[in-house]
């Protein structure tokens, strides 16, 4: 009998950190497309981290990066698939994006520098 809890409870042992895996909440992702030209991802990236949110601390970011901007709706289908709490990027890749999916909310990354903006007002 006594064989007989031993194993029992060694059963649940091992299945312990499972629970517990099971019972932590998970990261939310934003998904992140350009094209390689676009060089947005950085302070993008950088942006997010002002604003407290670290990659892998208490957000997932999933960066895609296209050679060319017919490459964008596949992945943008990749992060919806993955899904991805919100969609970022250059124009091209939230049009191509837009094209797949308007579940997602969207966020367009781009403008011009704050140097720029200020000679304007001048």
């Amino acid at each position: 009998m006594k064989r007989r809890i031993f194993i029992a409870g060694l059963g649940g042992a091992a299945a312990w950190p499972m629970v517990a895996m099971a019972q932590k909440p998970t990261m939310p992702m934003v998904g992140f497309i350009e094209t390689r030209s676009s060089g947005s991802y950085d302070p993008f990236v950088k942006g997010l981290s002002e604003a407290g949110f670290v990659d892998h601390r208490n957000v997932i970011i999933s960066h895609r990066e296209a050679s060319n901007v017919d490459q964008l709706p596949a992945m943008a289908l990749e992060l919806v698939r993955d899904q991805a709490a919100v969609i970022c990027g250059p124009t091209n890749a939230i049009i191509a994006a837009r094209a797949v999916t308007t579940t997602v909310p969207m966020v367009f990354i781009g403008g011009t520098h704050i140097e720029t903006v200020l000679w304007s007002l001048h």
